[in-house]
């Protein structure tokens, strides 16, 4: 047993004397400490890169997915907009929902134009595109700012 703990105890002051300069190979000179620095960097460097190449590809995807997200949202008005006669009113109603959630003001066909019609079609289509890029933009900015 005795022989067991210092066998132990030989290599543990073995170990102890190679590790705090017995053995002057052990330490690093000034060139290799740089050298040694610079790889680190570069391999930094290169990892940092390509963990932003990966956040440019996942907003990208994340981007298409509210593009589609937005446009499927707004399916309901062109689907309403099959018959703007019977449709009209809910389809104003939709637009002014949208718009207030947006912090938009809305102001209805009607108001704007009493006498001189354009037509109805050209009103919802100028209006869900006006959605539509109003929230792609501030999703866009929120999006930017993550990444930025």
């Amino acid at each position: 047993m005795k022989t067991i703990c210092c066998l132990l105890g030989l290599i543990i002051i073995q170990g102890l004397t190679n590790a705090y300069g017995q053995d002057k190979h052990a330490h690093p000179n000034h060139e290799q400490y740089e050298s040694y620095w610079s790889s680190l960097k570069e391999h930094n460097h290169e990892y940092t890169q390509q963990l932003k190449h990966h956040e440019r590809l996942e907003l990208t995807k994340i981007r298409q997915l509210v593009q589609q997200s937005v446009h499927q949202e707004m399916e309901e008005v062109k689907q309403l907009s099959g018959n703007l006669f019977l449709n009209f009113v809910v389809i104003e109603e939709h637009f002014h929902e949208e718009f207030t959630a947006l912090g938009l003001s809305y102001k209805r066909y009607e108001e704007l134009h009493p006498k001189t019609r354009l037509p109805r079609d050209v009103w919802v289509d100028y209006h869900t595109q006006k959605i539509i890029k109003h929230k792609l933009s501030k999703i866009d900015a929120e999006l930017s700012q993550i990444h930025d």
